[in-house]
């Protein structure tokens, strides 16, 4: 097998989780790479709003810190949230968060 095509971890998914996930590898392993079936198109502050929102919790946040990228996410378009309500388009399921409920101030 060719050498360049020889990685100690490959991450499937170029999104949130899997970016997240090869940036923590890569403080591990040497070769390191994102299979993803999208073309890869760098974030800029003056592009158009989309419809997809992420919400991040706590513990993401802090993964991002660890791998000290929080503070350029945190630069984008982004905002501290307080609650979520989630519910089932076709039926009646749904749940709901509030950071009053918690010791913290943002979810």
């Amino acid at each position: 097998m060719d050498t360049a095509s020889e990685f100690d971890i490959i991450v499937i998914g170029g999104g949130i989780v899997g970016s997240a996930a090869a940036c923590q590898f890569a403080n591990q392993f040497e070769r390191v790479a994102i299979i993803d079936n999208s073309v890869f198109t760098p974030w800029q502050a003056d592009s158009s709003f989309g419809l997809r929102v992420s919400a991040l919790n706590l513990a993401s946040s802090k993964l991002l810190d660890e791998l000290e990228v929080w503070p350029q996410v945190q630069a984008m378009r982004s905002f501290p949230y307080t609650s979520m309500v989630v519910w089932e388009e076709l039926g009646d399921a749904r749940i709901e968060f509030n950071a009053n409920e918690t010791a913290y101030t943002h979810l």
